[in-house]
């Protein structure tokens, strides 16, 4: 073997082990590591997190602390923390308003949410809540939405297919089923929900309830209306059922049951967010699920930091491919070199001989 020859041997060995320690130290390895857990949220959470810069975490901060939204302010605080990224004193100290203003923001908030349904912070959110787990959301709504159905005006007929339900298929606080059609109700009306769950829900809610039979009820003598202004949950019970098609309600019960699961896993606010990028039931509530189950308190900063990213790949996939590309080329050529070498020591040693 000439010396031209080790020389270019020496090369293509010094390169390969170059190119392994580089492509060690850049995080591909980490990257690879997703090929085994693609479908797996808590991995690809994971990875997101240890790799969000510390710019991200400030500007995300900053926009929650702007939108009063403190409590995902104190969460992002600690994933950036746990990051290991240091933030500046004087946002972290933003992240803790006055005591005395936030209970008063948080008193008014919750009552206003709790009569009127609308949603404007996560007090209003809990007022809303509230009242649809007592009952008198559920109430409140069919008032609202079945007067307009029995006028003949615009009415929301996934707002009132979801507030019949309740009323019809469930006792007040009865669990996951009972919370969950409440949350995504309050996503409806707040806008809250992703385009392709909201076409699913309007679907499945427009073939729930047998719109004639529920005009023909609502006025005449001891009609739903008398009922309603009565404010007697049992009656309005017993009235609605025959309007409402058993098949249809518990496919929505199973949606709703999801969601129920994820509030308890992640929160209110986590599922609220999630269900903006919902957009296959079956596969992405339960994936949100398993991420907040993970994640806990932290969920809802989560879903505001990645969004649909915090549970599939996106384009993450694209680093994966590359990574695995640089491997197979790795790969070749430590093949070729390890083939050469043994082709250029059998000639060596043939000469020998």
């Amino acid at each position: 073997m000439t010396i031209l020859s080790w020389l270019r041997k020496s090369m293509a060995i010094i390169t390969l082990a170059a190119t392994a320690i580089a492509f060690t130290a850049s995080g591909q390895i980490e990257v690879l590591k997703l090929v085994w857990s693609y479908a797996d949220p808590v991995s690809i959470t994971g990875f997101r997190l240890r790799h969000a810069p510390r710019e991200t975490f400030i500007a995300e901060i900053r926009k929650a602390v702007a939108e009063e939204d403190f409590d995902d302010a104190r969460q992002l605080v600690r994933l950036a923390t746990e990051s290991g990224h240091t933030l500046p004193p004087e946002l972290v100290a933003a992240t803790e308003p006055d005591t005395a203003t936030t209970a008063w923001l948080n008193t008014r908030d919750f009552a206003y949410g709790a009569v009127t349904g609308d949603v404007s912070s996560l007090a209003a959110l809990g007022g809303t809540l509230t009242a649809d787990y007592l009952v008198v959301g559920d109430i409140r709504d069919v008032v609202l939405q079945g007067t307009r159905l029995a006028q003949g005006e615009d009415y929301d007929g996934l707002t009132l297919g979801l507030a019949a339900l309740g009323l019809v298929t469930l006792l007040p606080g009865s669990g996951p089923i009972d919370l969950g059609l409440s949350l995504v109700k309050t996503a409806n009306r707040t806008n809250k929900l992703s385009r392709p769950l909201r076409k699913r829900l309007t679907v499945l809610a427009s073939d729930l309830i047998d719109t004639r039979a529920l005009k023909q009820l609502w006025h005449g003598k001891h009609g739903l209306a008398d009922k309603v202004d009565r404010v007697d949950p049992a009656a309005l019970r017993k009235t609605l059922a025959p309007v409402i098609r058993p098949k249809i309600a518990a496919e929505i019960g199973a949606i709703a049951r999801n969601t129920g699961e994820l509030v308890n896993a992640g929160g209110v606010k986590a599922t609220l967010r999630a269900l903006e990028h919902v957009d296959d039931v079956a596969t992405d509530l339960p994936r949100f699920t398993k991420m907040a189950r993970r994640m806990g308190d932290n969920s809802s900063a989560v879903v505001r930091l990645f969004g649909k990213g915090a549970i599939r790949l996106g384009k993450l996939a694209y680093a994966i491919a590359g990574a695995l590309l640089a491997l197979l080329g790795w790969g070749l050529g430590l093949l070729w070199t390890v083939i050469d070498t043994i082709r250029n020591l059998r000639r060596l040693f043939a000469r020998a001989a």
